[in-house]
């Protein structure tokens, strides 16, 4: 065989017929003929995911505690999923903000005017469940959490502080 060409020598590195090496000694010596060896062609293997089994399960009692710890609720864990980010309608309107408002009883002022979406709540709750945040009453959170999954408008709480002659009110709108 004669001497190759630039584009020739490209051309059988990219069909696999020579090595990057041997390209680039034929490359750097162009009155050199090609090797007549070829690559050997290399099974493409297939590697697919499998399924992790499931731990085998010794007796039926096994069976039972599982069951009883899928059925029952945490009433102290506030468990979001993703169909919880999407508040279920009511009355055709689904509520899209919790509102805080903190004001002087006596005066009438305001002192605090928040709203909030839903969607930072629910992802607030999420952080906090995840990296073990505390709830001082878990009951009423988990139970307000439930009127806000639920899509109920309405007051969660009302607050009427005497000693501090403060009026709190959050609610959903």
């Amino acid at each position: 065989m004669n001497t190759l060409n630039r584009n020739e020598i490209l051309e059988m590195l990219a069909a696999g017929t020579i090595t990057a090496t041997e390209a680039i000694n034929l490359l750097d010596n162009p009155g050199k003929n090609p090797p007549t060896t070829q690559l050997p062609e290399e099974d493409i293997v297939d590697h697919t995911a499998t399924e992790v089994p499931n731990p085998p399960i010794k007796n039926d009692s096994d069976i039972d505690i599982l069951k009883s710890n899928e059925l029952a609720p945490d009433p102290f864990q506030i468990k979001i999923t993703q169909d919880d980010l999407q508040v279920t309608k009511v009355n055709g309107q689904k509520p899209r903000w919790l509102k805080i408002r903190v004001e002087n009883m006596t005066t009438g002022k305001g002192k605090v005017n928040v709203s909030l979406p839903l969607g930072l709540v629910s992802f607030g709750l999420g952080i906090a469940r995840r990296f073990g945040a505390e709830f001082g009453d878990e009951e009423n959170v988990y139970e307000m959490w439930q009127m806000v999954k639920d899509g109920e408008r309405g007051v969660l709480v009302d607050v009427r502080d005497e000693e501090d002659n403060e009026h709190v009110l959050i609610y959903l709108d």
